[in-house]
């Protein structure tokens, strides 16, 4: 079996080759916990607007005053008031 040498020059070019590697595989993974990030902000946007247009209507329905406005209005439309 043949021993391998390198020179200088060689160990240097592949530790760049591999420096490169390392740093395209960095930025990939970057890219894929940003979009992951994006992903999750939009859910949770969604659920905090979701979860304001309950207690918007829990407030509605918790006030009778409030909760009674729609009969009323439909009532006056069908009598013509």
């Amino acid at each position: 079996m043949k021993a391998l040498k390198l020179t200088s020059d060689q160990v240097f070019h592949w530790v760049t080759l591999f420096a490169n590697i390392g740093a395209v595989v960095g930025i990939i993974l970057i890219v894929v916990g940003l979009d992951q990030n994006e992903a999750m902000m939009r859910a949770q946007t969604r659920h905090e607007l979701s979860a304001g247009i309950v207690d918007l209507f829990a407030r509605v329905a918790g006030n009778p005053q409030l909760a009674s406005l729609p009969g009323r209005e439909r009532y006056r439309t069908r009598r013509g008031l």
